[in-house]
């Protein structure tokens, strides 16, 4: 049982900590090994620093971290300058706030009869045993507010653990020094082919005959690339044009820094020598920042297939494209980059791209974020530092693409039979087919 605290709640309280990378092993949680003060005491006593985290059915998590060792037979306090409560999540939503100690002297308190329990009956969550009922444990224990941790940035424990002491799960981690071992899965996340030159050629046989709906005059789609500074929307561009070439391409122009070596909207055309020209241009645009960004006008002349010459604040706006996209009729789907940094073991063989845990909960987490469905996100390595052509680097940029241009054509059918019932309006209509490019 590998817990239910994901990298990024890992990731936040190592920061927390402060102290490095940290390895987190499931020492007791209570729907495994039962909601008992002794079952506790014996698996996490003399363990070192913890996490103890509390789940509730309202998809709050919170809990308390000590450096210091829980030891029922201390029956008593433990001074620990270094513990702090948290909140994770609110009612389902993220929510970060870290409670400081104020009085590091009763920071922790260990007793045979009792769970874990911080501060002066700040978490005080239950004594001897408790039954689960229809999935939920309700915990008889007590919380006193700001009592010896700080209680900045809330009013109540209501704002924390939505009024009351029911859960679904307890755990309790050990801290180590390192970094966890990548984890992968013993079955993919999402059912996929071998990438390797068979597949290859099929993506690219299937690519180049697509082709746009019949009742269209359009040349071709218009796939707009958007993203933050550096996301590597310039190099997927590229990705793209390897793939079908067979060497590695240099034509949209690639680079680092805190602002976007793409300033202006640069459509590419690709090309290869059995087709020719093919049915869709990939578009890129100049990155998001905080500070510089296309805005709302913009962004409705770009879907429009014209356009002129991660912070909250990129979310915001991502999330701003987002919803004006759904209103003209746009479909949208994500670049998951850089899954090489996700995860090294990928980064090593593409291959596990689609069994790694991290990358499968960078997938849930982007949908999570920005709010479209999981099969919308496709995780994508670009050409960086090779220089010769990949078989398994092309398969997974076309599996991609092609993903892509089946939404493109979904969204062109849907605005059509939006004209066709509207076809009794009198006069010729003009109608925009967002994100294509026509004749």
């Amino acid at each position: 049982m590998a817990g239910k605290l994901s990298r990024e709640q890992k990731a936040q309280l190592e920061d927390w900590i402060g102290q490095g990378p940290k390895t987190f092993r499931l020492l007791y949680a209570i729907t495994r090994d039962g909601c008992s003060a002794q079952t506790f005491h014996t698996k996490c006593d003399k363990k070192g620093p913890t996490v103890t985290v509390f789940y509730n059915p309202s998809g709050s998590v919170y809990g308390g971290y000590t450096s210091t060792d829980w030891d029922q037979k201390i029956k008593g306090h433990s001074s620990d300058a270094a513990a702090f409560l948290f909140q994770l999540a609110f009612s389902g939503k993220k929510k970060v706030i870290r409670f400081c100690v104020k009085d590091p002297t009763k920071s922790i308190y260990s007793s045979p009869y009792c769970g874990p329990l911080f501060g002066a009956n700040d978490i005080y969550v239950f004594q001897n045993t408790v039954q689960e009922s229809n999935g939920v444990f309700k915990l008889a224990g007590i919380t006193s507010f700001s009592a010896c941790y700080k209680m900045d940035g809330v009013s109540s424990w209501a704002e924390i653990n939505n009024g009351d002491l029911d859960v679904n799960e307890l755990e309790v981690y050990q801290l180590t020094e390192g970094r966890e071992p990548d984890v992968q899965l013993e079955r993919s996340w999402r059912t996929v082919p071998d990438l390797n030159n068979k597949k290859l050629s099929e993506l690219t046989a299937a690519i180049q005959s697509q082709k746009t709906p019949g009742k269209t005059k359009m040349a071709g789609y218009r796939l707009t690339l958007i993203g933050p500074v550096g996301s590597g929307k310039s190099s997927y561009c590229n990705t793209i044009m390897t793939a079908f070439q067979g060497r590695v391409s240099h034509r949209a122009a690639c680079g680092k820094g805190d602002t976007s070596v793409t300033n202006t909207f640069h459509p590419y055309s690709v090309k290869t020598e059995a087709c020719g020209l093919l049915g869709f241009k990939l578009c890129d645009t100049r990155g998001i920042s905080d500070k510089a960004c296309l805005d709302l006008t913009e962004y409705k002349h770009l879907v429009q297939g014209h356009i002129p010459d991660l912070s909250a604040e990129i979310l915001q706006k991502i999330r701003a494209l987002k919803m004006f996209c759904i209103r003209k009729g746009v479909s949208q789907a994500v670049l998951l980059t850089h899954v090489e940094l996700i995860d090294p073991d990928v980064g090593r063989d593409l291959e596990t791209v689609f069994k790694s845990a991290q990358v499968a909960e960078s997938v849930k987490k982007v949908s999570d974020l920005i709010g479209l469905p999981r099969n919308s996100i496709h995780p994508v390595k670009n050409y960086e530092c090779e220089v010769a052509s990949n078989e398994k680097i092309n398969c997974l940029a076309l599996l991609a693409l092609q993903q892509i241009l089946y939404a493109a054509e979904d969204g062109v059918e849907n605005l059509l039979m939006k004209r066709e019932s509207a076809s009794n309006k009198t006069g010729r209509e003009l109608v925009e087919v967002c994100g294509s490019e026509c004749e």
